[in-house]
């Protein structure tokens, strides 16, 4: 009896912070200013706004890169040219069938960048069930996709091969 008691009081609860959530994005007021206005503490708000957000499960996709010709070009470097004009190079002494070899998987869900390499090899590692270890590129970028991490792994261990921060702008995904 208790049992059922408690989870009706759960459920009216969180229903009861479900509406002023909802209520507070209709308002068009600030936080600040709908807390004030129903006398509820901001920091109560916050809280339960953040455990009422629907939890999106992390999404990979894996970039299909056509097979890089193997003829030798004046200049052996790869670059990439991103929309903000910036250019990505790596250059000469990589060897050529490995960049043919290496995969590139995207992550479509927005990633916290203050992860560190044991944070986001623990998101390959559970939600791609991968082998961070193959040596493939792990691309994450945050919500705003200003900031972009490519994780690697070099024998001696985990290394970002990239970390991009554009100043105006956001990457395209």
């Amino acid at each position: 009896m208790k049992d059922t008691t408690a989870e009706q009081k759960k459920a009216a609860r969180l229903e009861r912070w479900r509406e002023r959530v909802a209520a507070q994005h209709r308002s068009g007021f600030s936080v600040k200013q709908f807390c004030e206005q129903e006398q509820i503490a901001e920091q109560s708000f916050y809280f339960w706004r953040k455990r009422l957000r629907e939890r999106v499960p992390m999404r990979f996709a894996l970039v299909e890169t056509e097979a890089v010709r193997l003829q030798a070009p004046a200049d052996p470097a790869l670059e990439l040219l991103l929309v903000s004009g910036e250019r990505l190079r790596i250059r000469t002494g990589v060897d050529p069938t490995t960049l043919c070899s290496v995969r590139v998987y995207l992550c479509l869900s927005p990633g916290d960048m203050r992860r560190s390499f044991d944070g986001l090899h623990a998101l390959v590692r559970d939600h791609l069930e991968l082998d961070a270890f193959a040596g493939h590129l792990y691309v994450f970028a945050n919500r705003r996709k200003d900031r972009v991490k490519v994780l690697f792994w070099d024998h001696d261990g985990f290394a970002y091969v990239a970390f991009f921060i554009l100043k105006h702008g956001n990457y395209v995904v």
